[in-house]
C-alpha cells in the first residue's frame, strides 16, 4: 500500500527533526570524531613515507610515537622555562591589580564578584580538564584506527549517491592534512614570534605569554579551552560594565 503524500511528508519531517536533535546532542562527539581524521589526515604521508620500508600498523605506530616523542621531547626542554615564567607572572599579579585601581579606579571590592566567578569556574574547570584529557585520549586511538586503514576513502565512497566520491573524498581528505599541519606551523610561528618580540621589548614572562598566545590562536572555539580565559574578561570589566573613573563616574 503506498503512503499517502501528507503522510509521508510529515514522516520525512520527523525524520528530519530527529537528526537535528541527535546532531545537536552528538555535537561533542562529532568534534572530536572530527579532529581524529584532522590528526590521522595530518601524519598520513609520515605514515606513508615509513610504510615504503615497514609494513603498515608499524609504520603507523613509529608515525604516531615519532609525533609523540617529539612533542614530550619539546614539553621537557620548555617545561622548567615556562614554569618558571608562569610563577613570575603570579608574582606580578598584585602589581597589575594595583595598576588597574591607579589607571581604571578598580578596587579589590570592586573584583570580588569576579573573582568569586573565577574560583567558581577554577573548581569547574579540573573536571573539564580531566574530561578533556580522556576525549583526546580517545581521539588519539581513533586517529590511529583510521590510519590503519590504507584505503578508506575507497570503501566509503561507493556507499554515497551518485558517482565522483572517491576523487572528492581523497581530495578533502589532503585538504584536512594541510589545514591541520598549517594550524600547527602558526600557533607555533605565532607562540615563538609573539614571545620574541615581547623579550626584545622587555616583557616580563614573555614566553609564557607566547604560549598562551599560540593556544588561543588555535581552539579559541572550543569551550574546554576557552573556559579558563573568561575569568580574564570578567576581571578587566567592572560589573557595572564600562570602566570608571576615580569619582566613579563612567570612564
Amino acid at each position: 500500500m503506498e503512503t499517502p503524500p501528507v503522510r509521508r511528508f510529515f514522516l520525512s519531517l520527523a525524520l528530519f527533526l530527529l537528526f537535528l536533535w541527535a546532531l545537536s546532542h552528538l555535537y561533542s562527539l562529532l568534534l572530536w570524531v572530527f579532529l581524529a581524521f584532522t590528526l590521522a589526515g595530518a601524519l598520513d604521508p609520515l605514515v606513508g613515507l615509513f610504510a615504503r620500508r615497514f609494513p603498515r600498523p608499524s609504520a603507523v605506530f613509529l608515525a604516531y610515537l615519532m609525533v609523540l616523542g617529539v612533542m614530550g621531547l619539546g614539553f621537557y626542554l620548555a617545561a622548567p622555562l615556562l614554569v618558571l615564567q608562569f610563577h613570575h607572572l603570579g608574582e606580578v599579579l598584585p602589581q597589575v591589580l594595583r595598576w588597574l585601581e591607579d589607571n581604571l579606579g578598580l578596587t579589590l571590592p570592586d573584583l570580588a564578584s569576579s573573582l568569586f566567578t573565577s574560583a567558581h569556574v577554577a573548581g569547574d574547570l579540573l573536571l573539564r580538564v580531566g574530561e578533556t584529557v580522556s576525549q583526546l585520549v580517545l581521539a588519539l586511538v581513533l586517529a590511529v584506527m583510521i590510519a590503519l586503514e590504507p584505503h578508506l576513502v575507497a570503501r566509503v565512497a561507493p556507499y554515497l549517491p551518485g558517482s565522483g566520491w572517491t576523487e572528492v573524498l581523497e581530495d578533502t581528505w589532503r585538504r584536512m592534512g594541510y589545514w591541520a599541519r598549517a594550524q600547527f606551523l602558526i600557533a607555533l610561528s605565532f607562540a615563538l614570534l609573539f614571545g620574541g618580540w615581547l623579550l626584545f621589548l622587555g616583557v616580563p614572562s614573555p614566553f609564557a605569554l607566547g604560549v598562551l598566545g599560540g593556544v588561543l590562536e588555535v581552539v579559541p572555539f572550543v569551550p574546554t579551552f576557552r573556559t579558563p580565559f573568561t575569568p580574564a574578561g570578567n576581571i578587566a570589566r567592572p560589573p557595572g560594565g564600562a570602566p570608571r573613573s576615580r569619582d566613579g563616574e563612567p570612564g
